[in-house]
């Protein structure tokens, strides 16, 4: 039984990775930029803070912030969540990577002295 359970489980992991693939128009030409990110007391400041491509990689290090522990992609209004890497103290790397429609975005570090930072994909 034990063994069914983990193989629906699986199933249904891969079904539902190929329906985000699709849903987000996403495809084996798409274009995929890498950003940078390093937290400090300050804040959360992306590299580069504007790109042109379908999709992206975010790589999260928290340098000395000990008041930072998360960088949160967020819709320009903050609505709504897009990514996040958490339990990020001083030290550690993470990153995410997401799919993403042409706009303005924000990447948001609560904590910091500047908690909002200005990000934009385009087309």
């Amino acid at each position: 039984m034990r063994a069914s359970l983990l193989l629906g489980a699986v199933t249904t992991m891969l079904v539902c990775a190929g329906c985000m693939s699709s849903a987000n128009g996403a495809s084996s030409s798409s274009r995929v930029a890498q950003v940078s990110i390093s937290v400090t007391p300050e804040g959360c400041q992306p590299h580069p803070s504007t790109v042109t491509s379908d999709g992206i990689t975010v790589k999260v290090s928290n340098l000395d912030a000990n008041a930072v522990s998360e960088v949160e992609l967020r819709s320009h209004d903050l609505v709504t969540l897009a990514g996040e890497e958490e339990n990020l103290v001083p030290g550690l790397s993470g990153g995410f990577g997401v799919w993403l429609t042409p706009g303005r975005y924000i990447f948001s570090c609560p904590g910091a002295r500047q908690a909002h930072w200005p990000f934009t994909v385009r087309s």
